[in-house]
């Protein structure tokens, strides 16, 4: 995103910031761990999350001196909100190009999938290496924003990245082999948050305070910022009998 930015001559420590505060309200496993929160509170969003770890749970409670434009563009980095700043777009669209391509070549890795499977269009546009495709959509970012008042990618691009996610979405992300693993992840998230509800004395008392005393968000709190190991641990040492 900062080579984005950098071509485009914006604000790259805006992008920066927005960049590395977007994601940290994501729970163990990614979507799997927001899908399995919302199922049980109704309602969870990563993006919304973040933004309540910045301004309210970070620095022992008192959140962090941000600017709006960064909170805008954390906020608005997933979904159907538009961030307002070009930076805040920017980061928007190179997060997608990012996980896309980063997915992509850890399945290639895994032999979920084979590079000779991929659809004709994403090939001859993209490219099908990792690392080619990433540069060919940041490339036609920077030449098609030129001069713009939002951040664009031209139609053979967009339509091919489209291609390239469905291709993702039927062949990796729903795919019988990480159907199982999806389950495990929503079934380690979904049994944390049922025993410190019923064990509030395990959870640590700050959370609490920090929630002014709603123990509902102060559980998503603390799970929403569990590591993937650190989760399964300690699922392992509460909920696993020892031999």
């Amino acid at each position: 995103s900062r080579t984005i930015g950098r071509g485009l001559r914006l604000n790259e420590d805006l992008i920066e910031a927005i960049s590395l505060g977007h994601d940290v309200g994501h729970t163990p496993f990614g979507h799997v761990g927001e899908e399995a929160i919302a199922k049980l509170i109704g309602r969870f969003e990563h993006n919304e999350q973040s933004v309540r770890i910045l301004t309210v749970l970070s620095g022992e409670g008192k959140g962090l001196n941000l600017t709006q434009e960064v909170l805008d563009g954390v906020l608005n980095h997933t979904g159907k909100g538009i961030p307002y700043t070009l930076e805040g777009q920017i980061v928007k669209t190179g997060d997608r190009i990012a996980y896309l391509c980063h997915d992509y070549d850890d399945a290639l890795r895994a032999e979920l999938i084979h590079k000779g499977e991929l659809p004709e269009k994403v090939v001859s546009t993209l490219g099908d290496n990792p690392s080619r495709m990433i540069t060919t959509m940041v490339v036609d970012m920077i030449e098609s924003s030129q001069n713009q008042t939002s951040i664009q990618q031209s139609r053979p691009v967009t339509e091919a990245m489209q291609e390239f996610r469905l291709f993702m979405f039927e062949r990796v992300y729903n795919s019988e082999a990480l159907r199982e693993e999806r389950r495990k992840g929503e079934y380690v998230v979904q049994a944390l948050f049922h025993y410190y509800m019923k064990n509030l004395q395990f959870l640590p008392q700050e959370y609490l305070v920090w929630a002014d005393g709603d123990a509902v968000k102060a559980v998503v709190d603390y799970i929403s910022g569990l590591t993937d190991n650190y989760a399964i641990d300690l699922f392992q040492n509460f909920l696993v009998p020892r031999h």
